[in-house]
């Protein structure tokens, strides 16, 4: 594996200084220069003087571009560690852009302004976006900073990844709240054209391929030959690819199968899975926003709500099926049929269209109240690292046992790269299992985070202090209000940490804890 590759590639940028201020090893452009930037230049001088680290600091600065390496002005974040190599003195600076995020966060302002006068549901959206946010951003710098401490080009590779993975995940919240933003506004563009249908299913295999489970197949299903119809060609595959990505989250092995049909009046589109399947319950609520059928797979709860709402503008229908847990989902969608020669404004949503539900189309679509569409012998998705967490056994206790309740995969290997060489580590995936794991492996401080799926870490907390009073529980938050905060010690914790984890405040409160539960 060619890691100079890998680091050339990572969206940071990384230098490395000596005391001389010269430039001995970058992942972008040559070596041998002098730090020229004067605020790069201040802060390294300062952390040689004082012999320490520094935290992100933002500032304007010429960075070369990822392809061409070719130089740009732009905002970016700024971390510093100070180590010691060789006997000698160093600084690594990781280097962040802040370009896209900054150019968006007017819109993302002016979307929030314009709920001012609704206080609960602008309270929510808020205490939603910050969590949300911090989620992703937490694994990225993290990893970034681990980054510049390991030589191990295994574990390098591996953090490139999840910053890689974390990075799209963040740009695709931003991506959603804008269209959610443009939505309320009423601004969100159509733009209509005669397309090939079948070009269109075909663009869309290929751009959902490389997104497929290495276990599942994917088959598309075209209707007649030489099909054009007018319609938003850009909004038609956002909506496809949505729920196909979907599809992939939940389908680790077996078959997804999508395509279309002409059906009187309208095309009927269909995403097929034989995946994990969706409970009743929970299919009423999968087009609202910021719901989620699973809260281990990442995704902001946006994706289907921006679906419905864009088919509904369309004067389209969009559903759901699913016989339940283990058996399969399908996700369906119509389109009023407009040929080349008509406009849509012609199309009006009849006044007596049903409202978007469940199980229409039933004898049309192409799973039918008989089909069996269960291929998986499972009824819940569990991942390898679940299942290795469950069956591990806990190692002598050498070392203090730390629990970490979290239910963001990447923020735990976060936690693990942090503390594994300082503690045990035990792995429950949300509060029930924090709450179920506390009876069995009895650790000596529990580090809990707010928000999971099934129980949350207040009454999980609560759960846990019925069985014992003395055993340190640290909050761990992406939410960044003060009543949070408040909320936080208000409820049987002992102290908390905020996502982005700094790694030496972790640290720093662990050993706290531990140093008052003995005194």
């Amino acid at each position: 594996m060619n890691h100079e590759l890998i680091l050339r590639y990572t969206r940071a940028y990384i230098l490395v200084v000596d005391r001389s201020l010269t430039i001995i090893y970058t992942n972008r452009g040559e070596c041998g220069q002098k730090l020229e930037n004067q605020f790069l230049v201040e802060a390294v001088n300062k952390a040689f003087r004082e012999k320490e680290s520094f935290d992100a600091k933002e500032t304007h600065m010429s960075v070369p571009r990822l392809t061409n390496l070719e130089p740009r002005e732009i905002d970016v974040w700024v971390k510093g560690e100070y180590m010691v190599m060789d006997n000698r003195e160093h600084i690594v600076l990781t280097i962040t852009d802040l370009t896209s995020i900054k150019n968006e966060r007017n819109d993302f302002v002016q979307a929030i302004s314009e709920a001012k006068n609704e206080a609960i549901t602008k309270s929510s959206f808020l205490a939603n976006m910050s969590h949300e946010i911090r989620t992703p951003l937490n694994a990225i710098l993290g990893f970034s900073k681990l980054l510049t401490e390991t030589d191990n080009h295994e574990k390098q590779a591996k953090y490139c990844e999840v910053i890689e993975n974390n990075t799209h995940l963040l740009q695709q919240l931003i991506d959603d709240v804008l269209d959610l933003a443009k939505m309320e506004s009423g601004t969100l563009n159509y733009q209509y054209e005669t397309i090939d249908l079948n070009e269109l299913i075909t663009t869309v295999d290929s751009t959902v391929r490389m997104r497929v489970p290495s276990g599942t197949v994917l088959n598309h299903v075209l209707g007649m030959a030489d099909f054009h119809i007018v319609t938003d060609r850009d909004r038609l595959s956002q909506v496809l690819i949505n729920m196909l990505t979907n599809a992939c989250k939940f389908t680790p092995r077996g078959s997804i199968t999508f395509g279309y049909e002409e059906q009187d009046d309208k095309v009927y589109f269909f995403v097929k899975d034989t995946g994990a399947g969706i409970p009743k319950e929970k299919q009423e609520l999968l087009f609202q926003r910021f719901s989620k059928q699973n809260h281990e797979k990442p995704g902001t709860g946006l994706g289907l709500s921006i679906c419905k709402n864009i088919i509904e503008t369309m004067h389209g229908e969009i559903g759901v099926k699913s016989g339940g847990e283990g058996k399969g989902s399908l996700f369906w969608f119509t389109i009023p049929l407009v040929n080349p020669g008509e406009t849509p404004e012609d199309i009006s949503c009849p006044a007596d269209a049903p409202l978007v539900g469940l199980g229409g189309h039933a004898t049309l679509s192409p799973i039918r109240e008989n089909d069996n569409v269960n291929i998986l012998s499972q009824t819940t998705v569990t991942t390898e690292a679940q299942s290795a967490t469950h069956s591990m056994p806990v190692s002598p206790r050498v070392r203090p046992t730390i629990m970490v309740a979290e239910d963001n995969e990447s923020n735990y290997l976060l936690f693990e790269s942090i503390l594994e060489d300082d503690f045990n580590l035990i792995h429950a995936w949300n509060g029930r299992e924090a709450v179920d794991m506390f009876t069995e492996h009895n650790p000596d401080l529990i580090l809990m985070d707010i928000s999971m799926p099934y129980m949350d870490g207040y009454e999980a907390t609560r759960n846990i202090r019925k069985s014992s009073y003395t055993v340190p529980i640290i909050a761990v938050t992406a939410y960044a209000f003060s009543s949070d905060k408040e909320r936080i010690m208000e409820n049987g914790f002992n102290s908390y940490v905020s996502k982005p984890v700094n790694a030496d405040r972790l640290m720093s409160e662990i050993r706290k804890c531990m140093e008052q539960q003995r005194n």
